[in-house]
């Protein structure tokens, strides 16, 4: 079983199932906006996210839309 940690890392892909989308494009939108975590260039046609940041950014978006 793999350890998971604050530096787990995810790809695009991972990240859209987790938030529900269905292109990149959204999250490329989010991040223009600068209202998402920006990726990590880890080789020239890579990049991923930090687990922490996404759950972060979940969190704080669920705090901010509570009624």
């Amino acid at each position: 079983m793999a350890t998971e940690n604050k530096y787990t890392l995810l790809s695009i892909d991972e990240v859209k199932k987790m938030l529900g989308y269905k292109d990149n494009s959204s999250i490329y939108k989010l991040m223009k906006n600068q209202s998402f975590p920006k990726q990590i260039k880890i080789s020239p046609k890579k990049v991923v996210w930090r687990k922490s940041e996404i759950m972060d950014w979940i969190d704080s978006r669920a705090e901010a839309n509570r009624c």
